[in-house]
């Protein structure tokens, strides 16, 4: 499958394991911003939590929407309206999309990377077409038993600069 087919970005990198690439990412974070703090949803997985508690980033845990699973995006701008240096790991959980565009673009005038993780929708149909689904600045998929792709191990991260 020609991946460079199906997703708005220039650059693609894969990798062997999922956590590899999340600590490329923490790396890149850490490298690029002082002092960062990710923001994380309450319910993922602790392995990202952990690659980036030790790579010393600051870690800040925001609640997750009762019917959807997805983070509370008002809890996160009312973090990050008044602090500088974030970046948020956004997970698509369980299949489902985000139903808030106008957040996200608050979200990203307040300057904050965003990482979405589509390990859980890629290909998912958009059913609100005025909203993109890839709205990343780096966007992240793995493969596994739980996933889309249902390939063993490995990591995709898509970004344009």
């Amino acid at each position: 499958m020609n991946f460079d087919n199906l997703i708005p970005y220039h650059l693609n990198f894969f990798f062997g394991r999922a956590n590899t690439a999340i600590w490329m990412l923490a790396k890149y974070i850490k490298k690029t911003y002082k002092n960062p703090t990710i923001i994380l949803p309450s319910s993922m997985c602790v392995s990202p939590a952990n690659i980036f508690f030790y790579e010393k980033i600051n870690l800040k845990f925001i609640d997750v929407k009762k019917n959807t699973g997805i983070i509370d995006l008002k809890k996160v701008i009312e973090f990050t309206e008044k602090r500088k240096n974030c970046c948020l790991f956004y997970v698509n959980l369980f299949g489902n999309l985000s139903d808030d565009g106008e957040s996200i673009k608050t979200i990203k005038k307040n300057n904050v990377l965003i990482i979405q993780d589509i390990a859980q929708t890629f290909f998912l149909p958009d059913k609100k077409k005025n909203f993109n689904f890839f709205f990343g600045d780096i966007c992240i998929t793995s493969f596994g038993y739980s996933k889309i792709f249902d390939y063993a191990h490995g990591s995709y991260i898509f970004f344009d600069s």
